[in-house]
């Protein structure tokens, strides 16, 4: 799979014409769409369409005739189509893939365009438009997931190309009502004309100056009825584009200005020549979308650029259950004790806040009604106790609940992976494997020896689950099977509360460097020790010791040649002779540092979530 798109599916091509497919980029209103590239590696968005599209006598025809006029558009305003074949099984177009965010990304992850950016964004749109009007073409579907914005302006996709042959098919098809022209539901394809497009634009422009759609209702056919009652509320728009855009929103279409005469009139409005339509955020986001998307050079790998960034969350008192940030898709989920904080991973802006339930008093370990695992978009939780239940993350759906003896909330940690549906609980000596989506249990161990408690949740290799006791006694068991595979250490008659480390996980270190085999790095009295995964046996280590409160770290976490170290600050080591290379001075750091797309993610004490770019290590103030 290609970094930041989505996998093949069963069912789904490998190769379309000379275009070998890669991944899926999403889902259009024709079709299914691919990223693709050519013989020489040129990468190359590839469109299929609809099977109930083909089944018309005249589609081919038409489609052929509107793939010829799409490639006379000007690759200034599109993304160029390269290429078509509509005698295929499935017919598809190829157009040159453009690494940008849509609008809807954009807005989402930075919030709505600021008043004097708005005239920018409008005329380029309409010039988009007055290019695909002179060749015959009417879009007929303009949205903010059909606009892609990059750092020199925004750019249209899927213009004009395969829509349905009648009036009902058509709109079965609609991707976005709320977009949509009032005429689109009651014209049929061939009779809609170019004012529709305006009325779409209109639409847009409001998304991008309210970040919510123009029009909301309960289901389709209400979102249907409010298109055809009046034209959209335009009193978010500053003044003057408001007046210039409010005959475009015209019930009657003959009434709407062209684009020529929009573009226009939106002359005077537009500012000095050369001024950007994007904020400093925008297109600090936008260039960043752009690397990630890219290929590195002389690398398939992806080349990332990233800034820091510091966003206020929520003040965490107590952190004893894990407050470690999680990637989500663009989006990182941020632990506090009363609720999950979503913001967007590369700007910081939030997004929701997810309440966790009550937080319980301040003892060691999980509380009742807390949430113990965000797993991708499952949510593991206590039901009381003995009692585990797992929801969907809007918290609508039960996917199962489960009594066990090693629910007990006092010494219960767990574990997940979200990609291999696994959840593994630990509770003293018990180790469970249990299927995450059902809470089907895979297997059940017992670790020899006598053991009052863990205190740390359990570490997930490819292979192993590693469990680390109160008395420093290590084990690693197979992942398919619960069988021991090794164990480390001994176990000292000592009290429960002399144990230094409590609630800080061991850690996987697993990095690009050759020198560097797969290491369990375990936190002791401020220290790390280090045991090759493979055979158990102990490394030399040189960094440390390392300062921290008693609840809380040292956590670790490892990516390409380094590891960061969470405990009084950040620390970053050589991953292979375990150096400390730099020391980042991080407020009262919780839980362990997520390293993600040429970012650490701390999480804090203060209330606050501080992103730092991986190239620099530099901490940005707060917005």
């Amino acid at each position: 799979m290609v970094e930041g798109f989505g996998e093949l599916r069963v069912g789904d091509p490998v190769r379309l014409g000379p275009y070998t497919l890669l991944g899926r980029i999403g889902a259009g209103g024709m079709g299914q769409v691919y990223l693709g590239h050519s013989p020489s590696g040129r990468r190359v968005a590839v469109k299929t369409v609809r099977l109930d599209s083909v089944a018309d006598a005249s589609f081919r025809r038409r489609f052929d005739r509107e793939v010829t006029a799409a490639r006379s558009v000007s690759g200034f305003y599109t993304a160029p189509v390269v290429d078509a074949d509509s005698r295929a099984p499935v017919p598809w177009f190829a157009t040159a893939y453009v690494a940008a965010p849509d609008l809807a990304d954009l807005v989402g992850a930075c919030g709505p365009f600021s008043a004097p950016t708005l005239p920018r964004l409008a005329a380029h749109l309409a010039e988009a438009l007055v290019a695909i009007h002179r060749v015959g073409l009417v879009h007929r579907d303009i949205k903010p997931g059909n606009i892609l914005v990059t750092v020199d302006g925004p750019l249209v996709l899927d213009f004009g190309i395969a829509r349905w042959p009648d009036t009902e098919t058509y709109l079965l098809g609609l991707g976005t009502p709320a977009y949509s022209s009032p005429e689109q539901f009651t014209a049929t394809p061939a009779s809609l004309g170019t004012p529709s497009d305006l009325y779409s634009l209109v639409s847009t422009l409001v998304f991008a100056a309210t970040g919510q759609p123009p029009y909301s209702g309960a289901g389709a056919l209400a979102v249907i009825d409010a298109v055809r009652s009046g034209p959209p509320d335009l009193t978010a728009l500053p003044p003057g584009l408001r007046r210039l855009l409010a005959p475009c929103v015209a019930l009657d279409p003959a009434a709407r200005p062209t684009a020529e005469q929009l573009l226009s009139d939106l002359a005077g409005l537009v500012g000095h020549a050369g001024e950007s339509f994007l904020s400093e955020q925008q297109f600090r986001y936008v260039a960043e979308f752009s690397a990630r998307r890219r290929p590195a050079p002389n690398s398939g790998r992806t080349r990332l650029l990233a800034h820091s960034w510091t966003a206020e969350t929520e003040e965490t008192s107590w952190p004893f259950t894990d407050m470690t940030p999680m990637i989500d898709g663009d989006h990182v989920l941020v632990p506090t004790n009363r609720h999950v904080v979503r913001l967007h991973a590369a700007t910081g802006q939030r997004i929701a806040r997810i309440p966790k339930g009550e937080a319980g008093p301040p003892m060691p370990g999980p509380q009742t009604g807390r949430v113990l695992a965000l797993a991708g978009q499952v949510v593991v939780r206590r039901d009381g106790d003995d009692v585990l239940s797992a929801i969907d993350i809007d918290g609508t759906t039960t996917l199962w609940t489960k009594q066990h003896t090693a629910f007990s909330p006092r010494f219960m940690y767990i574990s997940h992976d979200a990609d291999r549906g696994d959840l593994i609980v630990v509770n003293g000596s018990t180790v469970l494997r249990l299927e995450l989506l059902t809470g089907e249990t895979h297997w059940e161990a017992a670790l020899e020896g006598w053991r009052f408690a863990t205190w740390s949740p359990p570490l997930l290799t490819p292979t192993a689950v590693v469990v680390h006791d109160e008395y420093d006694v290590l084990y690693a068991l197979d992942r398919d099977d619960g069988r021991l595979l090794w164990s480390q250490g001994k176990a000292p008659i000592r009290g429960i509360f002399d144990d230094p480390f409590a609630g800080t996980p061991p850690a996987l270190v697993k990095t690009d460097e050759t020198r560097c085999p797969e290491t369990v790095w375990v936190p002791l009295e401020g220290w790390l020790r280090r045991f090759a995964l493979a055979d158990g046996q102990e490394l030399p280590m040189r960094a440390g010791p390392f300062r921290r409160d008693w609840y809380n770290g040292p956590h670790v976490a490892a990516a390409g040649s380094r590891v960061y170290v969470t405990a009084d600050d950040l620390h970053v080591l050589d991953a292979a002779t375990t150096e400390l290379i730099r020391t980042v001075p991080v407020p009262s750091p919780i839980g362990a540092p997520l390293v993600s797309d040429g970012r650490i993610y701390v999480n804090s004490r203060g209330g606050k979530l501080y992103a730092i770019s991986a190239e620099t290590l530099d901490i940005a103030p707060e917005r």
